[in-house]
C-alpha cells in the first residue's frame, strides 16, 4: 500500500459546499453506506455484496493504484458543512474506450442539492487545467435522467449510444472536449 503514503500529496478540490480529497481506507464504511444504498446501487454496475465494507476497501485500493498509474482517480466527496462523506466523484482511465471517464455518485439524502454537478464541474475543470486532458467522457445509463442533466451541464454530448459494458448493462458515452469546456 505504498500509494497510501502519498495521499497528502494528491490534489484536493474545494467548491463552495464540498471538499474533494483522496480516499483513505478509513472511509470504507461510510463509502459502503453510499455505494450499497438501494437508491444508489440500482444505478451502478453490479458489485459483490458479501462484505460491502471490504469491497469498498478494495475499491479504495484500486483508486490508490489509479492515482499511482494515471495521476488521477475518483475523490471522496465531503460535505463541508457536516464533514460527512456523501459520495465520490472524479476521473478514471478506461482502457477499453481509450478515454478518461468522469464518475459521480451521491448519497440519496443529498441528491437534488446540486452536489453531483458541483463536484463534477470541479473534477472536469481540474482534468482539463491540471491534468491537461484533451477530452473527458461519462458513461451514463440511457434512463438516468439526473446524470444526463449533470453531463449536459458540463457541456457533454452523446458520442456513442448503447455501449454494452457487461451483458445486459448498457451505457451511453457522453464526451466534452477541452476547448468546448472552456468556451
Amino acid at each position: 500500500m505504498a500509494g497510501a503514503q502519498n495521499v497528502s500529496q494528491r490534489p484536493t478540490l474545494d467548491t463552495p459546499r464540498l471538499h474533494l480529497r483522496a480516499f483513505t481506507t478509513a472511509d470504507a464504511e461510510a463509502y459502503a453506506a453510499v455505494r450499497y444504498h438501494p437508491d444508489v446501487d440500482a444505478w451502478l454496475m453490479p458489485a459483490p455484496t458479501e462484505d460491502p465494507i471490504e469491497q469498498q476497501r478494495a475499491q479504495i485500493e484500486e483508486y490508490d493504484q489509479r492515482w499511482e498509474t494515471h495521476a488521477y482517480a475518483p475523490w471522496a466527496v465531503i460535505e463541508r458543512a457536516s464533514g460527512r462523506l456523501v459520495g465520490h466523484c472524479g476521473l478514471r482511465w478506461l482502457d477499453s474506450l481509450e478515454i478518461t471517464d468522469t464518475i459521480w455518485t451521491m448519497h440519496p439524502d443529498t441528491q437534488g442539492k446540486g452536489y453531483a454537478r458541483e463536484a463534477a464541474r470541479a473534477a472536469l475543470d481540474w482534468g482539463f487545467s491540471a491534468a491537461k486532458l484533451p477530452r473527458i467522457g461519462a458513461l451514463i445509463r440511457p434512463d438516468n435522467v439526473r446524470s444526463q442533466a449533470v453531463a449536459r451541464a458540463m457541456g457533454m454530448t452523446i458520442q456513442r449510444a448503447g455501449l454494452e459494458r457487461r451483458p445486459g448493462q448498457f451505457r451511453d458515452l457522453w464526451v466534452v472536449e477541452r476547448a468546448a469546456a472552456s468556451g
